[in-house]
């Protein structure tokens, strides 16, 4: 079954939480934002870092050669 993401908005940005992924993912993925340059939205009220666009993860998952993959 696939898994559906909790996407959040704050009226304004559509997001997900880093930390709310499943806890293999949570490192590589934050790892693979940082070195593809990503940026990730600062949203009031939630941990810096913690936010994530949700189609960055989506396309995280469909890349062949994301290192969570190996």
């Amino acid at each position: 079954m696939a898994e559906t993401l909790n996407v959040k908005s704050n009226g304004n940005i559509f997001f997900i939480l880093i930390s709310e992924l499943p806890t293999d993912e949570q490192a590589p993925f934050k790892q693979w934002l940082h070195s593809e340059g990503q940026t990730q939205p600062l949203i009031d009220k939630q941990l810096d870092g913690n936010c994530a666009y949700p189609w960055d993860y989506e396309l995280w998952k469909s890349n062949p050669n994301a290192t969570h993959l190996l």
